[in-house]
């Protein structure tokens, strides 16, 4: 029908996308982290650690983690999309999250 308004699907991983294009450095890292944390038995990626670490480089400079002392903006709110974000795009990363409408989408209508 003509004039009729039509909805597109929107990524449920939208907000999370969209940071990860505005923080490449800060993507790469936490994937870095990531891929670390995996290759060791007794340890399992966290993405409310590599947030904490973002914001706070000092830390992470002290940890001999990363040389930066950029600190990067990451909501709380943004965590759970981000890790989900992670394990889409490397599925050999696994990230420990709650069920949620982001696990079934399929990117079609």
């Amino acid at each position: 029908m003509e004039g009729q308004l039509s909805i597109d699907t929107v990524d449920p991983l939208a907000k999370a996308i969209a940071w990860k294009r505005d923080n490449r450095p800060a993507y790469s890292q936490i994937i870095l982290w990531a891929e670390e944390d995996m290759r060791h038995p007794d340890s399992r990626p966290s993405i409310g650690l590599y947030a904490e670490l973002l914001r706070r480089p000092h830390f992470a400079n002290k940890l001999r983690l990363v040389r930066s002392d950029v600190a990067f903006l990451v909501n709380n709110n943004l965590r759970a999309d981000l890790a989900r974000l992670v394990m889409r795009e490397y599925p050999q990363i696994t990230f420990e999250t709650r069920k949620a409408a982001a696990d079934t989408w399929t990117g079609e209508a």
